[in-house]
């Protein structure tokens, strides 16, 4: 089977980085999405592990759809009854870009009936589908007059790990965060890891997922979970072949940070939940008086930019402020700085030794990464 992972734009490489450390060879790389192919059980484990993509969905097919009729009979000639259990729940959902067919809402009444259709001549003599079974949600996407149908492995994001009940006013998201550290290859036996602005604690707590070795789905459902293809004793086993992969010697050096007291207490019991608060230091301090007490380290981080937190002119100065504390480390640390700030190098006092423009809930920022201090 085809699957797909889908991706925030900016993140696609960062997916297909993991894909690969994940055992896959063969990786496709598109806008918004990566795929691989892999069975019902890889579907599953994919869930379970992926910690920087959005979603895992099954690719049933794609075809050229310029008309009405088009996107019907391609619908209906795809396999849906090797899918879709009898009484399986089938909303379709859609999207639409560039193409004759426009109106999304008449693309996903035509593909459902179309998908009834193609279950009728499966089910000879069945001409009514209760829906009230495992949940298989359809989408259809028509691109440029192609139109591709999947369905929806995951159910709710894969950001949503389970473990912040509680957010902070701007919180990060969880794949976000992931992605980036995936990116900064921290040396987690080396460097120490600080974020001086830990809001719902979502870097530190991502860290420390990733130096235990944790997979970020653990403590989720999916919602592939009610389908018989994979079954319960599958994720089971998955999820115990997780459990053992848990490092359990494993000792990071993580420090979250942030001025707010009642943040930093989020953010604890954000951890506690995760099952990772005993192996975060946190404190309530002022990014702008920090100063290292390890050689070599990593500072990441989600600072205020002025857009929804503060003011511009604030975030102008902690920029000029961490410019000179990052400084002041020395040669032994890096810095990976999330922000939508126009000026940030200026203000920092340094171009980024490489930048990466992403997206943090709409707001288009850059990643700025730079080299020891």
């Amino acid at each position: 089977m085809r699957i797909i992972a889908t991706a925030a734009a900016g993140m696609e490489a960062i997916v297909a980085m993991e894909l690969r450390a994940l055992g896959h060879t063969e990786v496709t790389v598109r806008p918004g999405k990566v795929e691989v192919e892999g069975d019902w059980a890889e579907l599953a484990r994919l869930n379970l592990w992926l910690r920087s993509a959005d979603r895992v969905k099954l690719a049933v097919g794609s075809f050229p759809a310029t008309s009405f009729e088009a996107l019907f009979q391609g619908t209906a000639a795809l396999p849906w009854a090797e899918i879709l259990t009898l009484d399986a729940a089938f909303p379709v959902v859609g999207r639409s870009a560039r193409s004759i067919l426009h109106s999304v809402p008449d693309c996903q009444a035509i593909v459902k009936k179309a998908v009834v259709e193609a279950m009728k001549r499966r089910h000879k003599g069945v001409d009514w589908f209760s829906e009230d079974g495992p949940l298989y949600r359809i989408e259809v996407a028509v691109h440029d007059d192609v139109a591709e149908l999947t369905v929806d492995a995951s159910g709710d994001g894969l950001h949503k790990r389970g473990y912040r009940r509680l957010v902070s006013e701007a919180p990060l998201r969880e794949t976000l965060a992931a992605g980036i550290l995936i990116l900064a290859r921290w040396r987690m036996t080396e460097e120490v890891l600080v974020d001086p602005f830990c809001g719902s604690g979502t870097f530190a707590i991502e860290a420390a997922m990733i130096a235990r070795r944790q997979a970020p789905g653990l403590r989720r459902r999916f919602a592939a979970m009610q389908w018989p293809q994979i079954g319960l004793p599958v994720w089971r086993r998955l999820q115990l072949e997780a459990e053992e992969q848990l490092d359990k010697r494993a000792q990071p050096d993580i420090r979250a940070l942030d001025l707010s007291p009642n943040l930093v207490d989020l953010a604890r019991r954000n951890a506690a939940a995760a099952g990772v608060e005993a192996f975060i230091r946190f404190q309530a301090a002022d990014a702008r008086r920090w100063s290292p007490d390890a050689p070599r380290g990593l500072l990441v981080g989600n600072p205020p930019y002025g857009q929804r937190l503060g003011d511009k002119r604030a975030a102008a100065e902690l920029a000029r402020a961490l410019g000179e504390r990052h400084r002041a480390a020395g040669e032994g640390w890096r810095a990976f700085w999330l922000s939508a700030l126009p000026d940030w190098e200026t203000c920092y006092g340094r171009t980024a030794d490489r930048r990466r423009k992403l997206y943090n809930a709409g707001i288009a920022a850059q990643l700025y990464q730079y080299r020891g201090g």
